[in-house]
């Protein structure tokens, strides 16, 4: 009798639906910089618990604004996911995303919304993206005329030219959605410091994706 019992509730326990747990969002930051506050078009990290269901990515050339059954909206306005995974969402800040607070609120995969996330934008918040490096930790993204990426092993060279890919270099013109791909000049001109001088020659080009 008690060995039937025991199995009966075994049984019980084993069919007992998992009990959905709502997205928690612990911080956002800007994928580049990872800091605050973030700027208009830019790609920005979400951080916190119960986010997604398991590891999904949405590229683009147009990101879809549901990723793993994961969305965001940012002042009510959906927003693009690049990819999802329980404790980080890669998402975007509406590229015509007034300044001030903005709030952010997740739905994840079992359709329970997060308390909202309130986080600033400014107009202008430089980051230069960073590319993972096996020898110590994280190196800025730069290229050569050959497209290829400048590292320990490639170093820049005086006087030579390079590319730099950086975020929250402000408003484009024409301009570009956040999570589409797309090439338009920035609307001002940035300035660029090498070491303690200033660079001589900059020319701007934005790709949005």
């Amino acid at each position: 009798m008690r060995l039937a019992a025991f199995l009966l509730a075994m049984l019980i326990a084993c069919s007992t639906p998992a009990v959905a747990q709502a997205p928690i969002i612990n911080n956002i930051v800007g994928q580049a910089s990872l800091a605050v506050p973030v700027s208009p078009g830019m790609p920005v990290l979400v951080n916190g618990t119960n986010l997604a269901g398991g590891s999904s990515d949405c590229p683009g050339p147009v990101v879809p604004f549901v990723c793993g059954s994961v969305s965001v909206t940012m002042n009510g306005q959906p927003v693009p996911v690049r990819f999802a995974v329980p404790t980080q969402l890669n998402t975007y800040v509406p590229a015509d995303q007034p300044t001030g607070s903005v709030t952010v609120v997740v739905k994840n995969h079992q359709g329970l919304n997060s308390a909202p996330f309130t986080v600033t934008v400014e107009q202008y918040v430089p980051g230069i993206q960073r590319l993972s490096d096996a020898a110590t930790n994280l190196l800025g993204f730069f290229t050569d005329s050959s497209q290829r990426a400048i590292s320990r092993t490639n170093p820049a060279s005086a006087g030579q030219e390079v590319t730099m890919y950086a975020v929250g270099l402000g408003p484009t013109n024409p301009k570009v959605a956040a999570g589409q791909v797309g090439v338009a000049p920035t609307a001002s001109m940035p300035i660029v410091w090498v070491g303690t001088g200033r660079s001589p020659y900059c020319r701007r080009d934005s790709a949005a994706d």
